[in-house]
């Protein structure tokens, strides 16, 4: 079966929407859409990585904050560990 990472963190595929909402919670990305900072609530010590549409690499941080009014409009990815959320940028 294809990996779209739906449940990935967890055993199995999830049977109720509760399973899915719990894995969401541990990575929040706010607000969403953005247009001069955007906050990320994780207990994650990882690095945080935003990536541009085509995958580049736009910026990284170890903070729980991206400034991202340089940034043009459009749709990023943003990466924590093996989480990804989208983000877009007003």
């Amino acid at each position: 079966m294809p990996n779209y990472e739906l449940g990935a963190d967890l055993p199995c595929w999830p049977l109720g929407i509760d399973a899915v909402k719990r894995n969401e919670e541990d990575f929040v990305v706010y607000p969403n859409p953005a247009s001069t900072i955007l906050y990320i609530k994780t207990d994650l010590n990882k690095v945080r990585e935003l990536y541009n549409s085509v995958g580049q690499l736009i910026m990284s941080t170890e903070g729980n904050e991206l400034n991202v009014a340089g940034l043009s409009q459009g749709v990023y990815c943003l990466k924590c560990s093996n989480k990804i959320r989208k983000v877009i940028i007003e």
